[in-house]
């Protein structure tokens, strides 16, 4: 008898590749035989964390409205929301990790350090990393144990997998910034989180740091200088960051007008708006609209 990663019991020796896959909140193999997740030149809403680990291939990765080209020897860590779309006139190869957040916090156990932990994750949305001759060599070695795991039934299967993911993590942050590798831990770093998933959920209707303070129950104060420590930047910057790649995301994506996306995040003069987005974009609304059609 088999067991599952979620406890389920099988007697059969084999199953279908679709309920293979379904078994674990995961998907991982070389990037040949996994290319129909990219939908390549398709733009593509991302619901799982995404690696994508290019050896041999060129073209370019459009992140939301940030582009990378890329000519091998790359990997994008990719975080869920993010839209992605992938341009390329070549064969891709190397290898493809895309994972569940509830996945990656059972490997992580206690460890919040990583590049793929929950607080960076939701901070460094989009990270791209050119790993060296050495540590490629130690992550293919740790991939192809995560693929060799993921494509059998062996005895503790789920408990081996989620120690590689871990592992491979840890690689990943090596070929970081220090600064990218330094996080906030404790109560801190679970707030910094919770306070990122309330952006993203009420930044229509919650534009004032105070708003969340309260949700938080702490001080506007103390709620900036801890998102500021963990990422650079105080709480009002991600707030309005937020409301300005979702309007880019409206404006890129529908036929509405610049006063229907302003009313739609919550701006009752849509001149206000257009002032907000230029200051906290750099560019004029008409001009980036302008812009996605040249």
């Amino acid at each position: 008898m088999l067991v599952t990663s979620n406890g389920a019991s099988h007697t059969d020796h084999k199953t279908d590749s679709v309920d293979h896959k379904q078994l674990l909140p995961f998907v991982i193999g070389k990037l040949e035989s996994e290319i129909q997740n990219l939908e390549l030149g398709a733009t593509t809403l991302l619901t799982q964390i995404e690696i994508i680990w290019i050896k041999k291939g060129r073209g370019n990765l459009i992140a939301d409205f940030s582009t990378v080209a890329f000519d091998g020897n790359i990997i994008f860590c990719l975080a869920p929301g993010l839209q992605r779309r992938i341009v390329t006139d070549t064969e891709l190869h190397g290898y493809y990790l895309s994972l569940s957040t509830d996945f990656l916090r059972l490997s992580e156990g206690q460890t919040h350090s990583s590049i793929l932990s929950a607080q960076h994750v939701r901070v460094s949305r989009f990270v791209v990393l050119e790993p060296d001759k050495d540590l490629a060599y130690e992550m293919t070695d740790v991939i192809s144990k995560m693929i060799k795991e993921y494509s059998n039934y062996y005895l503790l299967r789920s408990e081996i997998l989620k120690g590689l993911v871990k592992v491979f993590a840890i690689y990943l942050t090596r070929n970081t910034k220090p600064n990218l590798s330094a996080a906030v831990t404790g109560r801190d770093s679970e707030m910094v989180n919770r306070f990122m998933t309330l952006v993203s959920m009420h930044f229509a209707t919650k534009k004032k740091v105070s708003e969340y303070a309260d949700e938080l129950c702490v001080t506007p104060n103390y709620l900036n200088q801890m998102v500021k420590r963990a990422t650079g930047f105080p709480a009002s910057y991600h707030i309005q960051q937020q409301i300005v790649l979702e309007a880019k995301r409206q404006a890129a994506s529908s036929g509405l007008r610049m006063k229907e996306i302003a009313d739609a995040l919550g701006f009752q003069d849509y001149a206000h708006f257009s002032k907000f987005f230029k200051t906290y974009s750099g560019i004029s609304f008409s001009n980036f609209k302008s812009a996605l059609t040249t």
